[in-house]
């Protein structure tokens, strides 16, 4: 048993060279211990004792699969976690639960191949990711569903090259693209 200063509880449970190892319950954290660190799947909470992580844990914070929670209990993130960064792949969902975004992560941005959706639910973009922004080869979709543009992105524009479509599907234009302008 290890208690702090002034003689309240801070962990109950196994020790090993009088540091904590083993499985807490420690109201903030629940499972593997050891030594002296939350490691393995376990769940962490707030101090009001809602649910924030549940999953794999690695030196005190989420590493490996894990899923974590907004305040109210609604699934915030779902996925693979690195040093307590989303990293890998994975799933982010808004409070009312609709999916936002799957696909891949770096070090807690979208970054790699992945999915893009509206609040109802349609696919917005598709494709290549860098630093949270649009980066690569991609496909930006209209509302109702119809491919808007499909080519090459950088950071958020239509850059190099790429088609551009009207909302009836018929081909606007076919070339090059500059900082969101067509070059001919």
């Amino acid at each position: 048993m290890n208690r702090h200063e002034n003689g309240t509880l801070c962990y109950e449970g196994q020790c090993e060279k009088d540091m904590p190892h083993g499985y807490c319950e420690d109201g903030t954290y629940e499972g593997p211990w050891g030594p002296n660190l939350s490691h393995g799947e376990g769940k962490l909470f707030s101090e009001d004792g809602m649910l924030c992580y549940q999953g794999q844990l690695k030196k005190d914070m989420p590493h490996g699969y894990g899923k974590s929670y907004y305040e109210d209990g609604a699934l915030y993130y779902e996925g693979q976690w690195e040093h307590n960064l989303s990293h890998g792949e994975g799933k982010l969902f808004s409070e009312d639960g609709t999916l936002q975004y799957t696909g891949q992560w770096k070090k807690d941005m979208r970054h790699g191949h992945g999915k893009l959706f509206r609040k109802d639910g349609s696919i917005l973009y598709e494709g290549q990711w860098k630093n949270n922004m649009f980066h690569g080869q991609g496909k930006r979709y209209y509302e109702e569903g119809t491919l808007q543009y499909h080519g090459q992105w950088e950071k958020d524009m239509y850059h190099g090259q790429g088609k551009y479509y009207r909302e009836d599907g018929t081909l606007q234009y076919n070339g090059q693209w500059k900082k969101d302008m067509f070059q001919g």
